[in-house]
């Protein structure tokens, strides 16, 4: 970790689980998957030490983050199955998408919540934390390119607040419109966490 990238919390954790519950019970033996925002790459570093015949792309638009996530893929043996993308969000035509899985935590706190110093948030990069006005300015980009850029069958998961995942929830069911059914679950601490969209 460095002062370039958000400390990961355990609330992410439940991401994964859910990510590898979807992907070990499908029928995609190589899955691809794309992982959005990628920060310190705790996703898809992750997710590649447990799914060995999965290939990922992970997006920043923080070279000194993909930086960080170079280095932990590095660490953990799995940089050679991670394509690491200089971008913002998850643009049109990415190379390996279609995507069986995307995963992203995206910025989704309200601008006037961030907290000041000396709170340890105030320390990681504002723009790792700061979703604008609503919390939703970078999963509202998201959601423009997701529905082509996720496989049939696929499944689309989003981390965001207890107080912003029912609003992403009303989002993602105007852009993916009937061909996708959304469920919020909830984080160890039984809040609203995660958006999951699955085609």
């Amino acid at each position: 970790m460095t002062p370039d990238v958000l400390v990961p919390r355990p609330e992410t954790e439940g991401l994964v689980d859910l990510a590898l519950a979807f992907l070990r019970a499908g029928a995609e033996a190589s899955p691809r998957i794309a992982d959005v925002g990628t920060g310190s790459g705790v996703l898809a570093v992750t997710l590649a030490c447990e799914l060995a015949a999965a290939s990922f792309t992970a997006t920043d638009i923080s070279p000194a983050a993909l930086d960080v996530a170079r280095h932990n893929a590095a660490l953990a043996n799995v940089a050679g199955r991670i394509d690491f993308v200089l971008c913002d969000i998850l643009p049109f035509g990415l190379p390996g998408a279609p995507f069986d899985c995307i995963v992203a935590n995206l910025p989704y706190v309200r601008t006037a919540d961030l907290a000041p110093a000396p709170d340890p948030t105030s320390f990681e990069p504002r723009q790792a934390l700061d979703g604008g006005p609503d919390g939703l300015v970078a999963y509202r980009r998201l959601l423009e390119t997701a529905p082509s850029s996720l496989a049939r069958p696929g499944l689309l998961l989003m981390e965001a607040g207890p107080d912003t995942a029912e609003p992403l929830a009303n989002l993602v069911t105007l852009a993916f419109s009937a061909e996708a059914t959304v469920k919020i679950d909830r984080d160890y601490a039984g809040h609203e966490r995660i958006v999951a969209v699955r085609r």
